[in-house]
């Protein structure tokens, strides 16, 4: 197209309108590319708590003969606070807390341990928890603050501890805070 023949004989000359598109078009997708593959997001980025809308079910729709305005839900100060502070090589070193008005549980191995296992930060948190759930028995969110340094495996098992119980004499687990909050711990 940028080249165009003149009426007047098999000439060809240049118009000075044309564009060349295909090296821009090029560049944008070298450059988007080197984007796309050099892209490292930090570990905590993009988690984002979020709280979908119930889906409504299908079949005839009812027809509403008062409708009713729904309460407004204010979101509340968490009465429970969960702070694991993990060592440099990522393991627990200390979990934390803080629940009512300041008071504070903290859970660290005995002095004669220097090593222990996740398992045991996880299970003394959880019989924590089921005491401090008898307190706080409308309570269903609870915040669970983090160094970076931790491993995302091991801030999951302390979610799921938060979470979920299992009673006894029951085959079924029961929620024990649904509503865990993921939280960055500045030091």
């Amino acid at each position: 197209m940028a080249n165009r023949r003149r009426a007047s004989g098999t000439e060809m000359s240049f118009d000075s309108t044309a564009v060349f598109i295909t090296p821009f078009l090029d560049m944008a997708f070298q450059i988007l590319t080197f984007f796309v593959f050099t892209y490292n997001p930090t570990p905590m980025e993009g988690q984002f708590t979020i709280a979908l809308a119930a889906g409504e079910s299908g079949g005839e729709s009812k027809p509403v003969t008062s409708p009713q305005v729904a309460p407004v839900e204010t979101k509340t100060k968490p009465h429970i606070i969960v702070i694991a502070r993990s060592r440099p090589d990522g393991k627990l070193d200390a979990l934390e807390i803080i629940h009512g008005s300041g008071e504070r549980i903290v859970i660290k191995p005995p002095a004669t341990e220097s090593d222990v296992t996740a398992e045991y930060y996880i299970e003394r948190l959880h019989k924590a928890l089921v005491e401090l759930k008898k307190k706080y028995t409308t309570e269903k969110q609870i915040v669970l603050r983090g160094t970076l340094r931790m491993p995302w495996g091991l801030a999951m098992q302390l979610m799921d501890a938060c979470r979920r119980y299992q009673p006894e004499g029951k085959t079924e687990p029961e929620d024990l805070f649904p509503n865990v909050e993921l939280d960055l711990l500045h030091q």
